[in-house]
């Protein structure tokens, strides 16, 4: 199983605090590595076949390729902020 971070993501993730960082970077070793679809999927119909790992306040959106094995991660946000449009998210550079 590998993970890929979109260019976003990782520009997001080296501006989160240290703790939650490591926090999220465990959890998607630990979770989204063995079972990566056990993230719930966003309700929103535009937001089909996204899901979301929410850890210590920050919430990442993923998408699970089965084809290739591969969890692509698009945003990582604070859980109080909204989430981008998914045509946005759709246009990811990884």
């Amino acid at each position: 199983m590998q993970v890929r971070f979109s260019l976003l993501a990782r520009d997001q993730l080296r501006d989160i605090p240290e703790t939650p960082r490591r926090d999220l970077l465990y959890a998607v070793r630990r979770q989204l590595t063995i079972f990566p679809e056990s993230g719930p999927e966003l309700a929103d119909e535009d937001y089909l076949g996204f899901r979301q790992l929410t850890r210590s306040g920050y919430r990442l959106i993923y998408r699970y390729d089965e084809e290739r094995d591969e969890v692509q991660v698009y945003c990582i946000l604070h859980v109080q902020r909204r989430l981008p449009s998914a045509e946005f998210l759709r246009y990811r550079d990884f």
